[in-house]
């Protein structure tokens, strides 16, 4: 909520986030640490991050990206991958969190490269090959 706080308002393009606001707006993220330093995506912010969640806590400048294979299951509060809630999800939950403990390798081996294995994915249908791109370029 601080963060769409600072973001501002609903955009005309996409629905409403009655609680949070900013639903549409987007920002441009950059890691100066990252593997491939010089990318950079646009990210735009769809829903909200719960005030209950871990790193939402108000006065907190946090938001969650979803990438396909990297959601960390023990944190996650929205995940709905291979729910029975929503049809079309194209990936399992434990699918969607195939990487989501990349980060608790230690040493030169904590980076995406060499703790994800993307092509684990399923690729049968042309969603679930875009779903295993993403988590390729991520």
């Amino acid at each position: 909520d601080t963060l769409a706080s600072a973001m501002g308002s609903n955009a005309v393009c996409c629905g409403k986030d009655e609680v949070s606001g900013a639903c549409g707006r987007c920002l441009l993220v950059r890691n100066p640490s990252a593997v491939e330093k010089h990318w950079k995506a646009v990210i735009m912010k769809k829903s909200r991050c719960p005030p209950e969640s871990k790193g939402c806590e108000h006065g907190h400048l946090h938001m969650d990206i979803a990438v396909p294979g990297y959601d960390s299951l023990a944190e996650s509060t929205a995940n709905v991958c291979g729910s029975e809630l929503r049809e079309g999800t194209s990936l399992t939950r434990n699918q969607s969190s195939l990487c989501g403990d990349w980060w608790e390798a230690s040493g030169g081996e904590a980076n995406t490269i060499n703790r994800c294995k993307c092509s684990l994915l399923p690729n049968a249908t042309a969603e679930q090959r875009n779903l295993r791109r993403g988590c390729e370029l991520f």
